[in-house]
Order: C-alpha cells, then sequence, then structure tokens
C-alpha cells in the first residue's frame, strides 16, 4: 500500500511525503517541494514549507530530502520488491499521475518502469464491496450520502474512531488493514488494476490537449467554433496551425477529410464535420483576404 501527498490537489503538483507499506517492509521520506504548498494541502497534510525547510506540525523535519532524491530513495525501495503493484485510495486520479509526473520532472520515468508492475486503485474496490450503511453519512442539510474517504472507512469499517490520516505512512498502515479487512483477494481483478504505461499515455495525452486547445482561442472567441469543437480537435492532436497548413493545401475539402479520420473507437474527430470544415475554412480564407489587402496597402504607400 502507498500513499502520496502532494503541494496541491492537482496532478502537477510537487510531492512533500511518500510511504508504502508491504508485508514485511515500511518506506517513508519527507520532500522539500519546489513549489510552495497550498492552504488546502497545508491542512490535510500538517506540512508547511517556510524558508526553503519542511514543516511537520510546525516541528522541521531535518531528514526532508530535495525531490529528486525522494523519487529515486522510492524506486530504491520498490526495487528491493519483487515487481509490486501500488495500491493506493484513489490513486488513478491522483497518486499515479502525480508520481509518474514526478518521475518525468527527474528522468527516472525507466527506472521505475523496471521496478514496478503497475497501480491498483482502492476507492472504486471499497465503493463495491464495502457494507452501504459503512459508507452513509449525513450532511448539515440532514440528508444522507456516500462517502468512501479513507478516514471515514477506517472510522466505520475499522471502527478506529480517531484516525484522522494526515500522514502518509499512517494512511498506508490503515489502507493496507482497511483492504484485508474487506477481502484484498478481490484486487486482483482487472477492474481496479491499470498500468504504469496508461498513466503515461494518459499525461501525454492531457499534455497535448493543453498544448494544443490555447491555439483555438481566436476562433472560439469569434465563435467560429464551439468551446467543445475546440476540446475534441485539440486532444485528437490538431492544432490551428496544423489546420491552415492542411487548408492552404487543400481548402475546405481537405479540412473535411481530415475531420472526418475515425480515432482507434471508430469516432470522428468532432460531429458537425462539414458545418465545422466550412466555418474555419472561412476564417482561414477570410484571414488571407485581409493579409492580401494590407500587402497592397503597403505596396501602394511604397
Amino acid at each position: 500500500m502507498s500513499t502520496i501527498f502532494s503541494t496541491f490537489s492537482d496532478r502537477d503538483s510537487d510531492i512533500t511525503q511518500i510511504a508504502a507499506v508491504s508485508d514485511e517492509k515500511e518506506f517513508s521520506i519527507y520532500i522539500v517541494p519546489d513549489k510552495e504548498i497550498d492552504t488546502e494541502a497545508e491542512r490535510i497534510t500538517n506540512l508547511k514549507k517556510e524558508d526553503g525547510c519542511l514543516y511537520y506540525k510546525g516541528k522541521r523535519v531535518d531528514e526532508a530530502v530535495d525531490g529528486e532524491t525522494g523519487v529515486q530513495e522510492f524506486i530504491k525501495f520498490l526495487s528491493g520488491l519483487d515487481r509490486p503493484v501500488l495500491v493506493a485510495h484513489n490513486c488513478k486520479s491522483f497518486d499515479a499521475k502525480v508520481f509518474i509526473n514526478q518521475c518525468n520532472k527527474y528522468d527516472t520515468f525507466p527506472q521505475f518502469q523496471r521496478v514496478c508492475d503497475g497501480f491498483a486503485d482502492t476507492l472504486p474496490f471499497m465503493r463495491k464491496f464495502v457494507e452501504p450503511e459503512k459508507s452513509i453519512i449525513v450532511d448539515f442539510n440532514g440528508k444522507t450520502r456516500k462517502r468512501h474517504t479513507l478516514s471515514h472507512l477506517v472510522n466505520t469499517v475499522l471502527g478506529d474512531d480517531e484516525f484522522e490520516g494526515h500522514n502518509a505512512l499512517e494512511d498506508s498502515k490503515a489502507l493496507k488493514s482497511l483492504v484485508q479487512k474487506v477481502s484484498h483477494e478481490k484486487l486482483l481483478l482487472p477492474d481496479y488494476s491499470f498500468t504504469i504505461g496508461y498513466i503515461y499515455d494518459y499525461l501525454r495525452y492531457q499534455r497535448t490537449c493543453r498544448e494544443n486547445i490555447g491555439s483555438y482561442w481566436p476562433l472560439r472567441e469569434a465563435r467560429i467554433i464551439s468551446d467543445t469543437a475546440a476540446q475534441r480537435l485539440a486532444s485528437s492532436g490538431l492544432n490551428v496551425g496544423l489546420l491552415n497548413v492542411v487548408h492552404r493545401s487543400g481548402g475546405f475539402i481537405e479540412l473535411y477529410n481530415l475531420f472526418r479520420v475515425r480515432d482507434r473507437y471508430n469516432q470522428i474527430r468532432v460531429g458537425k464535420t462539414r458545418e465545422i470544415a466550412k466555418n474555419i475554412s472561412d476564417y482561414f480564407e477570410n484571414k488571407h483576404r485581409l493579409h492580401l489587402g494590407r500587402v497592397r496597402l503597403t505596396e501602394m504607400d511604397l
């Protein structure tokens, strides 16, 4: 079982603590992040960065290391195990992505791949197998809803009312006990496990989307295409610069054919293909005419 604490609640956060427990070994390391720790992360983890030092519950953590050392030490710990699967609560959405982002940052992804066999997420596992009454809470409005946070499940399933979390090592130990209580054999089901490559590819896909989506701002602002269409085009690997090149080579028809290309799920890149291709084609034609007009005015001035 493993737990990662970070500076923010997003996947691009720096790590502040990594911890893991196996049947026979334990690992925990504190990390001084490059980024500042936001208020919410401070509240959850009790970790604070001040004057380049890390503090836990107000006490300086003298053994805290830099990010690269922390990641390398964790990989070294994993190398002493037999290609483990890292199990964490909500790790498909958070822990796995944060750690692989850090591996990419410090060029340690190949080493990590060699020593780890993948991930498993206990959150959907608990949602399916924990008795409904153990996950029910009553909110401030008197309405009942389900909660599957680690601290709540430890309180209700394990009967540990004093457990609050806030320490990665203690969270890892608690998660191990919780999974064993519910029946850890079910974790072998593929529904809760995923590969390192899956997360790596997802993060690369997200980076591509972020890089491409900005190029569509002029078209979105001019209402040439919708935000949804821009997102679909960006996520398919297309940016406005590439569309302009395609348009110059073949106009509307080439754009239309490009948008009709189907992905591996047999879906076209964007809906309303002809309409969107026509709108973008007209946009490029208008830009081209404006450019020619400016060139002619300049020549007349000369």
